[in-house]
């Protein structure tokens, strides 16, 4: 399940991912991404986005190559990508993800937010 919500005065989508995720439902995310931020104007490297994926699951290898593909092949592409992390095997699976620059994983959300919104983190990085 994932929900995506706006914040317009920072340019930033925060995106909150739960649970087991199938394929499709990846893809539908992905296409859900690039139409809202085109009806927003955003060009590729004007926006940003803050993932909560601390109440994720562990996800089948399908499901991550979907991630993968959705993130390499998005023509509107996002200036930073911050992630929140649950486990530590969620962590291990979101780096074969996030495989791309100004893309960080914390433990906080707080954290998240501060260097999606000022590329400082500082010491803060998980």
């Amino acid at each position: 399940m994932y929900s995506i919500t706006v914040d317009t005065t920072n340019k930033l989508l925060r995106v909150k991912l739960s649970g087991f995720l199938m394929a499709d439902e990846v893809k539908a995310f992905g296409n859900e991404v690039q139409v809202m931020v085109a009806n927003l104007g955003y060009r590729s490297g004007e926006h940003s986005m803050l993932v909560d994926t601390s109440e994720c699951t562990l996800q089948a290898q399908e499901v991550v190559a979907c991630f993968q593909h959705v993130i390499a092949s998005a023509p509107i592409k996002s200036r930073r990508i911050a992630v929140v992390t649950g486990s530590s095997l969620s962590r291990m699976q979101t780096r074969r993800i996030l495989v791309r620059d100004q893309a960080m994983m914390f433990d906080s959300a707080i954290d998240a937010e501060h260097w999606v919104l000022t590329g400082n983190a500082g010491e803060i990085a998980a």
